[in-house]
């Protein structure tokens, strides 16, 4: 009988007796309470501690974290590898020029941050008592090989996938060899949509380690708002990168029939500029805002206050795709009314016609008549975000991906 058949009730949902100490290794996590960098590290890490684990995060040092040491049973360690503070330019969604590549200067740094990571780990391995019983790298790249390599108590390790460590995996025959090195070495492999994993799959082909497990979201905090909007407008919000398909959403609003709808696009990016040369091209004006990076407060004001949520990703011209975007489920979680591309983890999660409507991608008339009926029909609205929320209360919180992840975990911890 494993540790899970044994528990106790906590929201309806078992939870183990036996807890785990569990060591995670990250690249980036928000850098404060209300930022939005990678928000589901924390969520996953808060997740498993509220379940009795005893989780410690290490994640590189940078000079605008605003976090203590703890967090209840979640540890945060944070290590330091460069002289100069200015210098820790490493993670946190600053290492990746449009998502795709690494900026110059930071190739440079990959060493150093390999080193420090990998003697940050052993030395919580050295010093744990009791022993910790999972080793957790988030991003098969670079994170993977640096936690296999640090191993030193020969930890069964898990890997988690997020989107862009699997773009990079299949770049050159070097990432691909380094991803191999990990994905041997893991006692189980997760990620947030079918497509990652089947990439994965294609590096090392071992059915028995790979689990696809959708993100989770706060459903207390990402709620519908009390109050009907006003008006009719619609929301998108990630990286201004390719990938997210803001191009294709900008080329929509100019094909609407409804002309009095706006469009808010909360993030910030490498394409900002071209984004704002296409608003003016298309002479969209006003109705289109690029509202910039924005803080968890005012994004929970923007769902609250929008009623139609776009999310237009794409494959993008290297073949870079998002896994399961976090906003799509807070947008869910938030009673809106979805229109999405059918691109990676999202089909998984939307059902089309159900609790959202799902076009193809990179096909602005498509997106276009999809928002338009939307916007159109208050029934519809309604019935699709009504639909959303139930989809995240029935199965896409945290504390669902929080049990689920634990089974994985007591699998990889079980011998053979």
């Amino acid at each position: 009988m494993s540790a899970l058949d044994v528990g106790v009730s906590v929201w309806g949902l078992d939870v183990s007796e036996r807890a785990m100490r569990i060591l995670q290794l990250t690249s980036s996590l928000p850098l404060s309470p209300t930022g939005s960098s990678a928000p589901f590290i924390l969520h996953i890490g808060r997740a498993l501690a509220a379940r009795g684990h005893e989780v410690h995060l290490v994640a590189p040092f940078h000079p605008g974290l605003q976090w203590g040491e703890q967090e209840g049973n979640l540890h945060l360690h944070f290590f330091k590898y460069a002289p100069l503070r200015r210098w820790h330019i490493w993670g946190y969604g600053q290492s990746l020029q449009s998502d795709v590549r690494l900026k110059p200067g930071v190739f440079f740094l990959l060493p150093s941050v390999a080193v420090s990571a990998a003697r940050s780990l052993r030395r919580l391995m050295a010093g744990g008592s009791p022993p910790f019983d999972i080793l957790h790298a988030h991003w098969l790249l670079p994170n993977g090989p640096i936690a296999a390599i640090a191993n030193s108590a020969r930890l069964p390790m898990i890997v988690s996938l997020h989107g862009s460590d699997m773009y990079v995996a299949g770049k050159a025959a070097l990432y691909r060899r380094a991803a191999r090195f990990a994905l041997t070495r893991a006692a189980a492999v997760v990620g947030c949509s079918e497509d990652l994993t089947t990439r994965a799959r294609r590096i090392l082909p071992d059915g028995r380690i790979y689990h696809t497990l959708p993100y989770g979201v706060d459903a207390e905090t990402f709620r519908p708002s009390q109050e009907q909007a006003g008006s009719v407008s619609i929301l998108a919000a990630g990286r201004l990168v390719e990938k997210k398909g803001f191009e294709y959403l900008l080329r929509a609003m100019s094909l609407l029939k409804r002309k009095d709808l706006r469009l808010l696009i909360a993030g910030e990016g490498d394409l900002r500029n071209k984004l704002e040369e296409l608003r003016a091209e298309l002479r969209l004006g006003d109705r289109v805002e690029l509202l910039g990076n924005l803080a968890q407060p005012a994004m929970l004001e923007r769902y609250r206050s929008c009623s139609i949520f776009a999310l237009p990703s794409v494959h993008d011209s290297g073949g870079n795709v998002d896994g399961l975007p976090n906003v799509l489920l807070e947008a869910m979680s938030s009673g809106m009314a979805v229109v999405a591309s059918r691109v990676g983890g999202v089909p998984a999660v939307i059902r089309d016609g159900e609790n959202g409507l799902l076009v193809e991608e990179r096909r602005p008339e498509q997106l276009a008549a999809a928002i338009d009926s939307v916007a159109g029909a208050a029934s519809l609205r309604q019935s699709l975000a009504s639909s959303a929320r139930k989809t995240i209360l029935e199965g896409l919180t945290w504390a669902h991906y929080a049990q689920r992840f634990e089974t994985i975990l007591e699998g990889a911890r079980r011998p053979c």
